[in-house]
């Protein structure tokens, strides 16, 4: 009887895990075709919006709002965000925040996007989704950082720009955030722009 009931558990387990990793590569599928393929910050919100109305995507707002990590909520609206909700193949939900700079400023890159979900999925599956489908792209930080994983993405670490990332976040359910990030050397951006330059 403890037999049988272990080789059950085993397969519970191994059904749960390849559920997890489709979600997972549904969650870095999004991640990939809305934030990181386009080429431009408008180029994330109409890749955003075609997969939103290809799938049936819920528009949860589209707005102007502050620059994040910038500014707090009664900051300048120097951004434009847009949210979405949608489904996963497990039945549960996720999200895509995009958040850019409009109107662009010269020299000036500030584009971000989450994506999160309410999947049971752990942190590693998620990381294992991410490498797989990124390979080469990316490369992972060396730095160990408190419950967080960042990679940067490989040719901008070899000019010295590594203010284009992705990270994941360890929380209970684990998040995706790619960020792209470059800023003038003119005083006004010392934070992230220091934040942006590779260490050596």
């Amino acid at each position: 009887m403890r037999a049988i009931c272990a080789i059950l558990l085993l397969l519970l387990t191994i059904a749960g895990t390849a559920r997890a990793e489709v979600v997972a590569d549904r969650l870095v599928q999004v991640l990939n075709d809305a934030c990181v393929s386009p080429t431009t910050p408008e180029g994330m919100i109409d890749a955003g919006n075609k997969i939103a109305a290809a799938e049936g995507w819920h528009l949860l707002r589209a707005q102007p709002a502050p620059m994040p990590f910038m500014h707090n909520e009664n900051g300048p609206k120097m951004s434009f965000e847009t949210v979405w909700e949608f489904g996963l193949p497990d039945g549960a939900k996720g999200g895509v925040w995009i958040s850019i700079l409009r109107p662009e400023k010269p020299g000036v890159k500030h584009s971000m996007c989450t994506v999160e979900h309410t999947a049971a999925i752990e942190p590693d599956i998620l990381e294992r989704a991410l490498e797989q489908r990124l390979g080469a792209l990316i490369v992972r930080d060396t730095k160990k950082w408190s419950g967080s994983r960042h990679w940067f993405f490989t040719e901008e670490r070899r000019r010295g720009n590594c203010g284009r990332m992705i990270a994941l976040f360890e929380r209970k359910p684990p998040t995706l955030m790619y960020v792209d990030g470059v800023y003038p050397n003119d005083g006004n951006w010392i934070g992230p722009l220091t934040a942006s330059t590779c260490r050596s």
